[in-house]
């Protein structure tokens, strides 16, 4: 499932980009980062759907993590750490192919390589409660 990572964490990117004030929009952001880099098919065949998905759903997810995000706005976040979460939580409310338990733990995974061990125990706890109460 390397491909899979490799989607989410291009995925971290494109959003990132998007909310730093990059581009207008994720699909903008995505086109400049296809002009830059080169993505093998099998990575293409989950990130764009993701993307497109997230992009769908935007208002839902924030919704989601603000609710279980106590004492926390989305804008006091790190950009990295909501968009790890928008990432996850898409993926288990919305792709059946891929287990809950997978999604948190691909979450807490590339908090750990991108955002720190803070970030890591955040992640794992709004993603926990979220499991345990809407799903």
């Amino acid at each position: 499932m390397k491909d899979r990572r490799k989607a989410r964490e291009i995925a971290l990117t494109v959003l990132y980009q998007f909310e730093v004030g990059l581009r207008d929009s994720i699909e903008e952001c995505y086109k400049h980062y296809l002009s830059n880099n080169e993505i093998r098919e099998p990575v293409r065949e989950y990130l764009e759907p993701l993307l497109k998905g997230i992009n769908e759903k935007w208002d839902f997810l924030n919704s989601i993590i603000k609710k279980y995000s106590k004492g926390w706005t989305l804008e006091r976040m790190l950009i990295l750490d909501r968009n790890i979460l928008r990432i996850a939580m898409y993926e288990m409310f919305f792709k059946e192919d891929v287990p809950v338990k997978v999604s948190i733990n691909e979450a807490v995974e590339i908090a750990r390589m991108y955002s720190g061990e803070e970030s890591r125990r955040f992640i794992n706890g709004i993603l926990d409660r979220v499991f345990k109460n809407e799903l």
